[in-house]
């Protein structure tokens, strides 16, 4: 099986922070688009001098922004 990585931003009332995902790229229909509003679950990644990026383990829950 093979991964694909879909990089985008998490936003909430406090700012925003880039965010990675590995998911099967058979699962290419269940991707991100603009705008869906997600709840994830992951860890947070940093080094000094470079800026920090929340690796994603898990998509809770996705709601398209048709479905809001």
């Amino acid at each position: 099986m093979h991964k694909c990585i879909q990089s985008f931003s998490v936003k909430d009332e406090t700012g925003s922070i880039s965010a990675v995902h590995g998911a099967s790229c058979a699962g290419v229909k269940n991707a991100l688009r603009n705008r869906d509003v997600v709840t994830v679950e992951g860890l947070f990644e940093w080094a000094p001098g470079q800026t920090g990026t929340l690796k994603v383990q898990s998509i809770l829950a996705k709601v398209a922004p048709s479905a809001q």
